[in-house]
């Protein structure tokens, strides 16, 4: 069965995930051009190879995601945590 909180590869431009438990999700190599995740526990999800132009972090938990290889052009991040 698939686990829900994958989103690996998928195209999920401009898609809005505020205020959502997002905790251990997968958004590896995911296109979330202008991805809304304002106020979203993000805690240990893993954001690798992710196109991230546009997208908003703003109140975002951000504690032990994985950030690596991204591509950030307009990256709207706020105040995080």
């Amino acid at each position: 069965m698939k686990n829900n909180k994958d989103f690996s590869n998928q195209n999920l431009q401009n898609k809005d995930f505020s205020g959502q438990d997002l905790s251990g999700a997968d958004f590896s190599g995911a296109n979330l051009r202008g991805a809304d995740f304002r106020g979203a526990n993000l805690k240990d999800a893993n954001f690798e190879g992710a196109i991230l132009h546009g997208a908003n972090f703003e109140g975002a938990i951000l504690i032990g995601a994985i950030l690596a290889e991204l591509i950030l052009e307009g990256l709207i991040l706020g105040m995080l945590i």
